[in-house]
């Protein structure tokens, strides 16, 4: 018995090197002392984005070592910046990491203090950083995608008639209504949407032509017709 016991002392001695072997090498590697991270490249086009706002999502993180720097917290903090689309992350050895940023691209307002990106995602910048010369959408926010959508296939539309929309969207009541840049109020109610709508590219024409200058709604909630309200008198 005693002799068994014997023979396995060697076994035993070589689990425990291993194991404290293993333990060593994996705080050495830890170690931000051993292997630090010296240096850092943001890439990004700075449109919007503010590097010392990018340096303080990232400071926390960017201490700890080579191996053990945590990619994913880093993303997950620059992805908070309003601006920021999209985060991809490389290290590079000894002590090197790569960041490369790409800002979200505004494509219209929407509701009073927020952006929609081409995605129909919303982002909420800087008051100050709300561009002016973008389409006002409005809506609830689990509507945005479909009222992008809209927005894109009329505003197509209307460029035939050499107008644009200046605004669209729909209230709580589920109402739609659009804005146009001569500054025509188009109400489209919240049944056919596109119906209407093309009803309306077909008759603008022949019923307003160069008199939209003059028109302040045209409400097309009517089964058999439309409705115009005339800023002026029409002669």
């Amino acid at each position: 018995m005693r002799a068994s016991k014997i023979k396995l002392l060697p076994k035993l001695l070589l689990i425990v090197l291993v194991v404290l072997g293993i333990l060593w090498i994996r705080a050495t590697l830890n170690n931000p002392q051993i292997f630090p991270i010296n240096k850092v490249q943001i890439k990004v086009a700075y449109q919007h984005l503010d590097p010392q706002n990018i340096q303080q999502a990232i400071a926390p993180f960017v201490r700890a070592s080579f191996f053990k720097i945590n990619v994913t917290q880093i993303k997950k903090s620059i992805l908070q910046l309003p601006w920021a689309y999209a985060v991809s992350i490389n290290r590079v050895w000894p002590n090197k990491i790569v960041i490369k940023i790409t800002e979200q691209q505004a494509v219209a307002r929407w509701n009073n203090n927020a952006l929609l990106n081409s995605d129909a995602d919303i982002f909420i910048p800087n008051a100050a950083d709300l561009p002016d010369d973008l389409p006002y959408l409005f809506g609830p926010d689990d509507q945005a995608g479909e009222v992008w959508h809209s927005y894109q296939q009329m505003n197509k539309a209307l460029q035939t008639l050499g107008l644009d929309i200046k605004g669209l969207g729909l209230n709580s009541q589920g109402c739609w209504r659009l804005v146009l840049n001569n500054g025509i109020n188009v109400i489209l109610g919240n049944e056919a949407i596109m119906k209407r709508f093309y009803e309306f590219i077909k008759a603008y024409p022949k019923i307003v032509g160069a008199n939209g200058g003059n028109v302040a709604n045209v409400d097309l909630r009517y089964s058999n017709g439309l409705a115009i309200k005339w800023k002026h008198i029409k002669k």
